[in-house]
C-alpha cells in the first residue's frame, strides 16, 4: 500500500512531518499537489490533510480509500 498526503499546503509542516512519521514507520509515501498530474492506484489510501477543497485529480480517484475526505 501507498499512502498520498494530499495537503492544504505542499510545504505545510505538518504534513511534512506526517510524511516522515509514516516513512520512518517503513510506508511508502508522499504528497501530492490539487492540481498535479497524480493518477491514484487502487492500492493508494489517500489522507486529506486540511484542504477543505477537493483535488482536480478527485475522478480518478473513486475506487480509492480515503481518509478525512473534506
Amino acid at each position: 500500500m501507498k499512502i498520498i498526503i494530499y495537503p492544504y499546503k505542499i510545504k505545510s509542516k505538518s504534513a511534512i512531518r506526517l510524511q516522515e512519521y509514516i516513512q520512518e514507520e517503513g510506508y511508502d509515501c508522499t504528497r501530492v499537489y490539487a492540481d498535479g498530474d497524480y493518477s491514484p492506484k487502487p492500492n493508494h489510501l489517500i489522507i486529506g490533510w486540511g484542504s477543505g477543497e477537493w483535488p482536480a485529480w478527485r475522478e480518478r480517484a473513486r475506487s480509492n480509500a480515503w481518509f478525512n475526505k473534506s
